[in-house]
């Protein structure tokens, strides 16, 4: 019995985190519209700065380890991937239609609501 209450708990607070089709089509809404914010601040900041930063990632050699060689035991090459950030120019027109659209995106966004089923319904922006 003991083990019963925390399981049944358990059950009815994941069914309630699901919500109904409105709750979650809301939520949706809400998620992309964090998204949108987000991308919307990073394109400001650019523009403002005149380049924006890229993440490539290269093998990095951190040294000698030993390892297992078959029947014997040697030196290794330890290699990592690491992340190397570097800055990189950008196309200030091209960043301008960028944030234009994220901006239209925003507004539409705003007005969406959704429906008793969960589906979204965007008013038209004008």
């Amino acid at each position: 019995m003991r083990l019963l209450a925390p399981s049944l708990l358990l059950g009815l607070s994941l069914i309630a985190a699901c919500g109904t089709p409105q709750e979650r089509c809301s939520s949706d809404i809400a998620r992309e519209q964090r998204r949108v914010e987000s991308l919307i601040s990073e394109t400001r900041t650019n523009l403002a700065r005149g380049y924006t930063y890229e993440t490539e990632y290269r093998d990095v050699n951190v040294g000698m380890t030993l390892c297992n060689r078959g029947p014997s035991v040697g030196w290794c090459v330890d290699n990592r991937t690491r992340p190397i950030r570097r800055a990189v120019a950008i196309d200030p027109e091209s960043e301008r239609r960028k944030l234009d659209a994220l901006l239209k995106k925003r507004d539409q966004l705003r007005s969406a609501s959704c429906t008793a089923d969960g589906r979204p319904v965007s008013a038209p922006v004008r």
